[in-house]
């Protein structure tokens, strides 16, 4: 446990510099546009804050908080 009271395993800093754990938090939207019957195209946004699951590594010192767009695209045939 850590002292917060989390099981925290400890297999997850194997190979890492990491130390303390810390938190990731992220908003998300989305939104589904249905083009055709058969077409459906869902855009979305994320803006996450802190990233990356430890206090030490590379890219957390690097990039406090990112943005991601991500498109899914659905065809039904």
């Amino acid at each position: 446990m850590d002292g917060r009271g989390n099981n925290v395993n400890a297999r997850t800093s194997i190979g890492t510099k990491a130390g303390d754990q810390d938190y990731e938090q992220s908003v998300e939207l989305n939104y589904g546009l249905q083009l055709a019957p058969w077409f459906l195209v869902r855009p979305g946004l994320q803006y996450v804050m802190q990233t990356g699951a430890f206090k030490e590594t590379a890219v957390s010192q690097n990039w406090k908080d990112a943005w991601v767009y991500e498109t899914q695209v659905k065809f039904t045939f």
